[in-house]
C-alpha cells in the first residue's frame, strides 16, 4: 500500500515536471530511459543541447529542500554513467548535454509546488582511478 503510494506521488511528480519542462520549450525524447539497474527520469532536448533530468517528488514539504546532496552522488554518478550510455547508444556523442534537478512537493491541500534546479550535476567527475600497489614494485 505504501509502496503503491509513492509510486503514484512520484509519476505525478514527473507528470508536472514534464509540463514545466515543456513550457520552458524542452521536448521530451525519453522518460524512465533505462540501462542496465540505472534509470535517467526524463531525457529531453533544448536549443541544441541534451537535458538529463531527475525527479524528486515529496509529501508534506512545503518547499524543496536546500541540500545539495540530494540526489546523493552515488545516484548523481549512476545517472551519468547511465547519460554515457544513452549517447553512445543513440549515436549521439560529442553533444553537448546538462543534468537538471526537478523538485516537486506536495503540500496538504494546496497546490504542489515544482522548483527547477538547472546545471544540476555541476559537480560531478569521474572518480580517480586506483592505482595498482604492485606496479610500483615493478
Amino acid at each position: 500500500m505504501v509502496l503503491e503510494s509513492r509510486t503514484r506521488t512520484g509519476q505525478l511528480g514527473e507528470d508536472l515536471a514534464v509540463a514545466h519542462m515543456e513550457d520552458l520549450g524542452h521536448h521530451v525524447l525519453e522518460r524512465n530511459w533505462r540501462w542496465r539497474r540505472f534509470e535517467i527520469d526524463v531525457i529531453s532536448a533544448r536549443a541544441g543541447q541534451l537535458v538529463f533530468h531527475e525527479v524528486k517528488s515529496r509529501t508534506g514539504c512545503d518547499v524543496a529542500p536546500d541540500r545539495p546532496d540530494l540526489p546523493s552522488l552515488g545516484q548523481r554518478r549512476r545517472i551519468v554513467q547511465a547519460a554515457q550510455a544513452y549517447l553512445l547508444r543513440e549515436g549521439r556523442r560529442g553533444r553537448e548535454c546538462r543534468f537538471d534537478v526537478w523538485w516537486v512537493t506536495f503540500r496538504d491541500g494546496r497546490s504542489p509546488h515544482v522548483t527547477h534546479l538547472p546545471n544540476a550535476f555541476d559537480d560531478v567527475a569521474k572518480p580517480p582511478r586506483k592505482r595498482n600497489p604492485w606496479r610500483a614494485l615493478r
